[in-house]
């Protein structure tokens, strides 16, 4: 039986979603860490994908992203496989790094974006790994709040001035969070807010 088709349009939004084969470890350090990274900036050069938030934790990733030329799959082939060769190398093993096909949910209300940055961020507090977000090293947390201080600090033609279409959707979505509701938000009430505003693709 076929795998079905995933939903791919211009500009769409996901939350993409992966595992270690038996949660086996992904990132065994920072090297790796910087490794995915990198293998994302080439995605984003190569194709123009936004990131909006990430966290990459020891056995698994979060990825929140646009792409703007309706490519997930061959965006998401260049990131694992990429990844898994440079991984495989570095450690001298081969075979699959990931458990399989990556999951990827469609994110279709600004709402649930705003729910789901917040909860991408909060991997490593609900982990117990750090107590805030901005401490863990392999996610996109400081970057979040530099931009959120960036907003807060501005008029509105300041802070958008330059800015590309994508940076100032994220913005405006994402920037009205404060650091005081990091902790509001969990895995059961994003769940909860995204059960009318999402579509879950088979992964």
């Amino acid at each position: 039986m076929s795998r079905p088709l995933r939903i791919q349009f211009p500009a769409a939004v996901y939350h993409v979603i992966n595992r270690g084969a038996a949660r086996q470890p992904t990132f065994v350090d920072d090297e790796d860490s910087q490794a995915f990274l990198d293998t994302l900036a080439e995605a984003h050069r190569l194709w123009q994908i936004e990131i909006f938030a990430y966290c990459l934790m020891r056995n698994h990733y979060h990825l929140c992203l646009r792409t703007p030329k309706g490519n997930l799959s061959r965006v998401m082939r260049h990131v694992d496989g990429i990844y898994t060769q440079r991984f495989n190398r570095r450690h001298r093993r081969d075979g699959s790094l990931f458990r399989g096909r990556y999951k990827a949910i469609l994110i279709d209300a600004d709402e649930y974006l705003s729910a789901l940055v917040r909860y991408i961020h909060l991997n490593p507090v609900q982990a117990s790994i750090v107590k805030q977000p901005e401490d863990y090293r392999c996610g996109g947390a400081t970057d979040f709040i530099l931009k959120l201080r960036e907003r807060q600090a501005g008029s509105i033609r300041r802070r958008l001035w330059g800015r590309s279409v994508g940076e100032k959707h994220f913005m405006s979505l994402c920037c009205p969070v404060t650091r005081s509701r990091w902790r509001g938000t969990t895995k059961r009430n994003v769940k909860a807010r995204s059960s009318a505003a999402r579509r879950s693709l088979i992964g």
